[in-house]
């Protein structure tokens, strides 16, 4: 079996697997018996997050946010919306960020929250537990990754900002088909 998230190479493969929502308007070069299984019903979801089904929660200020850019966040969008979010601090109570170890602007990152910041931060970095912070939130700033589809199976309203070429495909197509 192979996992792909393009259609730019020859894939000889039994089944090939594609969870992107975009994945359907692709054009695998495979062999005719390769079995294609494609789009979000073949996302491989952890246990947490395989009976879950829930409403979008209802946004109504002031928020508690999260913002989640990928472990390395290499186009700091994290210290950008940091900014952002400080700026409009009476629509926010609280912002829970989560990164990791790879993130190159950890030091920046505490500096900044560290300083006064317009509203409490709470820095959560390499967690285990993905799911209490995802429940724990009103509104979630995120890119497109994986913490996109399951804060949609909870419930959590997002504004996703695409980080990456691979991103801005399938975050294009979701916006086409009116999904986000």
């Amino acid at each position: 079996a192979c996992f792909t998230i393009t259609d730019e190479y020859e894939i000889t493969t039994d089944y090939l697997i594609n969870p992107n929502i975009a994945s359907r308007y692709h054009n695998y070069r495979t062999s005719n018996h390769t079995k294609l299984l494609l789009g979000p019903s073949f996302m491989v979801f952890r246990n947490e997050f395989r009976s879950l089904s829930s409403t979008p929660k209802e946004i109504v200020p002031p928020l508690h946010v999260l913002l989640m850019f990928g472990g390395a966040d290499h186009a700091n969008l994290t210290v950008y919306f940091l900014d952002v979010l400080k700026d409009l601090s009476p629509l926010v109570k609280k912002i829970t960020l989560v990164t990791s170890s790879l993130n190159q602007s950890i030091s920046e990152i505490r500096k900044k929250v560290q300083k006064n910041y317009a509203v409490e931060v709470d820095l959560k970095i390499d967690i285990d537990d993905i799911v209490s912070v995802y429940k724990s939130v009103d509104f979630a700033i995120s890119s497109a990754g994986m913490g996109m589809w399951e804060m949609g199976i909870l419930g959590v309203p997002q504004l996703i900002v695409s980080s990456s070429e691979r991103e801005k495909k399938y975050v294009n197509h979701l916006e086409e088909e009116a999904f986000i």
